[in-house]
């Protein structure tokens, strides 16, 4: 999941239809791929329509893994050096892809 999608932040809850929506994602949206709207949902970004759309299928297959996992009793995290591992791993290979 971090490789694929990176870090999935939760942008603060916002009042629906006013301004309060974008000003919550403003500091997010351009630092990820993948945020969840506090008691709204999630939105993901991409190129295109078709990599927004295939980041959001990988977000919620991750959610459902790991409510199947809680419900089975016991997650195991990874370690944070591991976690940051990852995330320079996923940063050199956008930096390849360019």
């Amino acid at each position: 999941m971090v490789l694929s999608l990176g870090l999935v932040p939760t942008a603060a809850y916002a009042t629906p239809t006013t301004h309060e929506v974008p000003e919550s994602i403003k500091g997010l949206i351009e630092r990820y791929d993948a945020l969840i709207l506090e008691r709204h949902g999630a939105l993901t970004v991409g190129h295109d329509l078709m990599e927004a759309y295939n980041r959001m299928e990988k977000l919620e297959h991750s959610a459902l893994v790991i409510l199947t996992a809680l419900q089975l009793g016991r997650v195991r995290l990874l370690p944070p050096q591991e976690v940051e591992k990852l995330i320079q791993l996923r940063h050199l290979k956008r930096l390849d892809s360019c």
